[in-house]
């Protein structure tokens, strides 16, 4: 992250903040290149970060002596461009929104436990069947009927 003294120095490097001899088509330290509509583009949201930063400040400033001026120009167009989720309760008032739920992880520990029991109850099931269908031709007629006998009570 770079310092926000650095954000509006056009003679720091945007991206690390290393000195800039001259104008230069590389950065010498991080080697992103400077010039080119993406390197102005990112000049650009530089400077207006350094000056919302610098306007953040002054209102922390503000709130923090107990003063409460009037807006500044910048925050009023704010408040008109941006679309609020809801009205807020008087003009230039800061309603703060609820902050995202926590995400809940998508396989705990029980989830986890009831997937592996499934899986070995099924494979203990697969490992029945081949064993009924290689031994069913040494199976008696009592075995075989023991066979089906317990299937159809499983089944049932």
């Amino acid at each position: 992250m770079i310092d926000e003294q650095f954000l509006a120095d056009p003679s720091r490097c945007p991206s690390c903040a290393a000195q800039l001899r001259a104008p230069a088509e590389r950065c010498p330290a991080c080697r992103i290149p400077l010039q080119g509509p993406t390197a102005a583009r990112l000049w650009q949201v530089s400077q207006e970060a350094s000056a919302l930063l610098a306007e953040r400040s002054r209102l922390l400033a503000a709130l923090r002596t107990g003063a409460s001026g009037p807006a500044s120009p910048a925050y009023e167009e704010t408040v008109a461009v941006t679309p609020a989720a809801s009205a807020p309760a008087a003009p230039g008032t800061w309603t703060p929104t609820a902050p995202p739920a926590a995400r809940r992880p998508e396989w705990t520990p029980r989830r986890v436990q009831n997937l592996l029991l499934a899986l070995g109850v099924g494979l203990l099931g697969v490992a029945a069947v081949i064993f009924v269908a290689v031994s069913w031709g040494r199976l008696g007629v009592g075995g075989r009927a023991a066979v089906l006998t317990a299937v159809t009570v499983l089944s049932a």
